[in-house]
């Protein structure tokens, strides 16, 4: 199993309407490709890790780097994986609306501070990052 972790900066903040939108083409797109993965989207960044065949996670990839609604595209790490760490995509990201909570594989990032949880999936990304 391969693996890719980026980050990049949002050119504009999106609406609860338009993240929920982009969600549901990152789904039908990862799930087309045999791809899993997380991603934080908050409003100043973007974390995400793809995981799959390292041809489709590298040609994702690619088009991800040409995608428009984002800069500063880096690569913090990639290599190979024993097995999937995200085998369910879920998706993060801080919203003023509150309407994101409803969305499939919401993370409530907020939540996830303010407890402290260690055992959720977007603290898994992050020791995967050895942040």
């Amino acid at each position: 199993m391969y693996h890719l972790i980026y980050s990049s900066t949002p050119v504009k903040t999106f609406t609860d309407a338009e993240l929920e939108e982009l969600l549901t083409q990152f789904r039908e797109k990862n799930i087309s490709l045999g791809i899993t993965g997380m991603l934080i989207w908050l409003p100043e960044l973007l974390i995400q890790l793809i995981e799959g065949s390292e041809e489709n996670v590298q040609a994702l990839y690619k088009s991800i780097e040409k995608d428009k609604k984002h800069t500063k595209v880096t690569v913090l790490r990639e290599g190979q994986s024993a097995k999937r760490q995200f085998p369910d995509w879920s998706m993060g990201f801080h919203s003023s609306q509150g309407k994101s909570k409803n969305l499939p594989g919401f993370e409530d990032l907020k939540h996830i501070v303010e407890t402290e949880v260690d055992n959720t999936k977007t603290m898994k990304l992050l020791a995967l990052l050895d942040l």
